[in-house]
C-alpha cells in the first residue's frame, strides 16, 4: 500500500493525485484534488465517501510509544505503518523545529523498519535542524 501524507505549502504540489496506485492523506481541511482519507488529528477521520471515525491514536501510541507525536504528519507516519504502508511519501512544508525532529524521527523508523519512503528532493525535512557539536 502506498500513502501519500500531503499537508499544506509548494510541496503538496507535487504529490501524486493523478496515481491511483497511492492513497492521499490529507490534514487541516486542505483542499486537494483528490484525498483517500482526511484527518483532524489525533481525533477523527473522514474517507472519501464522508463516512467519520475515531482516529486510533491510543492504540498507535500503545503500538509505538509516548514519544514524537507534535504534529499532525507526526500521527499519520505511524498510522501508515500500523494499516501496513509499503511506500509513504511525505509533502509538507512549514514546520517549527520541534515538529520538524518529530518527523525526522519516523523518517528513520521508516528506514528501521524497511518501508520505502519518499520526500521531494527540496523538502526542509532532508536538512538537518540540529546536530550537537558541529
Amino acid at each position: 500500500m502506498k500513502i501519500a501524507i500531503v499537508g499544506g505549502g509548494e510541496s503538496a504540489l507535487a504529490a501524486p493525485f493523478d496515481n491511483a496506485e497511492w492513497q492521499i492523506w490529507t490534514y487541516d481541511n486542505l483542499q486537494v484534488p483528490r484525498f483517500t482519507l482526511a484527518f483532524d488529528v489525533p481525533k477523527i477521520l473522514t474517507d472519501v465517501d464522508g463516512k467519520v471515525s475515531e482516529f486510533p491514536a491510543r492504540q498507535i501510541v500503545e503500538d509505538f510509544g509516548p514519544f514524537w507525536f507534535n504534529s499532525a504528519p507526526s500521527w499519520l507516519v505511524p498510522f501508515a505503518l500500523m494499516v501496513g504502508a509499503s511506500e509513504i511519501a511525505l509533502f509538507v512544508d512549514g514546520l517549527v523545529d520541534i515538529q520538524h525532529l518529530g518527523l525526522q524521527h519516523w523518517m528513520w523508523t521508516c528506514e528501521q523498519l524497511r518501508v520505502s519512503m519518499f520526500i521531494p528532493r527540496e523538502s526542509e525535512l532532508l536538512k538537518p535542524k540540529y546536530m550537537y557539536g558541529f
